[in-house]
Order: C-alpha cells, then sequence, then structure tokens
C-alpha cells in the first residue's frame, strides 16, 4: 500500500464516512478525550489553559516523555515536548520539539486545525512537521479525527490516520488506524484500540494495545495521562 494513497483516505474518511446533516451543526466540538494514543486531536487549549501529559511505550528502558501546552487564544495554543526518558540510567533519546497548532474551524459538522512543530537535537539537526488535522461528530456520542503530517529532514516521513473515540461517561473507547514511512520504503500500518478512564473533568489516564497490521513492530502497549488546569 502505497503511503500518499493511506494519506489521501485517512483524512477523507472522517470527513466523508457518513453523509453530512441537513443543516450544519453550528455548535464546536465538545472534547471527548484530550489525546488520542497516535494520532493528533482537533482541539486546541483554551485562553490561558495549561495541559501536561506524559505518554510511554512501557517498553524496557523507555519512561515517558513530558509535552507541555498553552492556549493563547482560543484558537491558538503552543507546545513542547522533552526527549524519552529513560529509566535504567536517566538519560534522554531522541529529540526536543516545539510548536504551535491553530484551530482553522470549529462545528460538530467540520472542525479543523493546521499544526507545525519543529524536533532538534541541535542547531544543525531540525526537523519540521506540519500537520492538518479535522473531525467531525457522528451522532450523540461518537467523534472521528483524521490526521495527515510529514517530517521533513534528510528523508522525508509520512503519517497518517483516521482515530475515533466515543463518549461513554466515565470511559471513553478509542479506535485508530495508522499508516506511517518513508517515501520508497515500507509502510507500517497498525490498528490501535484502546480506552480512558476520566478523573473528573481536567484529568484522564488511558491504555492502548498496538496491533502491526503490516511492516515493522509496534509497541505492544502504550499509556496517557493528563492534566488540564
Amino acid at each position: 500500500m502505497r503511503v500518499r494513497t493511506v494519506v489521501q483516505w485517512s483524512l477523507l474518511l472522517p470527513l466523508a464516512a457518513f453523509p453530512a446533516a441537513a443543516q450544519a451543526q453550528e455548535e464546536g466540538l465538545e472534547e471527548v478525550v484530550q489525546e488520542l494514543f497516535i494520532t493528533e486531536t482537533v482541539y486546541p487549549q483554551g485562553q490561558g489553559e495549561v495541559q501536561l501529559t506524559v505518554d510511554s511505550n512501557l517498553e524496557t528502558g523507555y519512561l515517558g516523555r513530558f509535552t507541555a501546552e498553552y492556549g493563547i487564544t482560543d484558537q491558538l495554543q503552543v507546545m513542547g515536548s522533552t526527549p524519552v526518558v529513560q529509566d535504567d540510567d536517566g538519560s534522554t533519546n531522541g529529540e526536543w520539539s516545539v510548536g504551535a497548532l491553530y484551530n482553522l474551524l470549529n462545528t460538530q459538522a467540520l472542525a479543523a486545525s493546521v499544526e507545525v512543530e519543529a524536533e532538534f537535537s541541535s542547531a544543525d539537526d531540525v526537523v519540521f512537521e506540519p500537520a492538518l488535522i479535522a473531525a467531525r461528530q457522528l451522532g450523540p456520542m461518537l467523534q472521528v479525527h483524521g490526521t495527515v503530517s510529514a517530517a521533513f529532514g534528510d528523508e522525508t516521513e509520512y503519517f497518517s490516520g483516521p482515530g475515533a473515540m466515543m463518549d461513554a461517561g466515565m470511559f471513553s473507547p478509542t479506535l485508530e488506524l495508522t499508516a506511517s514511512g518513508q517515501e520508497h520504503l515500507e509502510t507500517t500500518i497498525g490498528l490501535t484500540p484502546g480506552i480512558y478512564l476520566h478523573l473528573g473533568h481536567h484529568a484522564e489516564i488511558g491504555a492502548a494495545a498496538p496491533i502491526r497490521l503490516h511492516g515493522h513492530d509496534l509497541p505492544e502497549l502504550r499509556a496517557i495521562a493528563t492534566l488540564e488546569f
């Protein structure tokens, strides 16, 4: 399966999976879960809000990565992430990243955001990652978000995937279908079922078990915890 074909369909799926409502809903999307496990969500932080996230693949030697997001306005947020922290000696592995997300449109019929991140390990080694995220409400309980992104460095990498989330009260099941790879190389495709537990209105924890459908192996278990204030 070609990467670009997956990229095209992954963004179209949340927009065209169901016929549009006869009358577009003007209310904005309600936040079901703050983050998906692999793909991005369309939500920005509200003005003055802070969100702290720790995520981990729960593999040997991998403790986690920390991300902070801050809402400058209700449409614009900035963010930063640390490298991965190793649990054996406390060392770090990977790159720092900074970025911004801008919400272009926010209705239940269609919501869209653009995001740009820069990953760097030094001033001479910077990778830029633009992304387009779209979402829509499907009925009273279900939302679908779709991400298309690329990483421009020494080698261009592509990522795409739709992710679904269900508002089931204290628990929110999620399901993501993702594809990632490099041009002219094998594409890795995975299916990631997960679930979140809401700890009040501003905190949640979740776990997911990625399943490899094609390509390289995926982590056996992924966990995320978020706190918003």
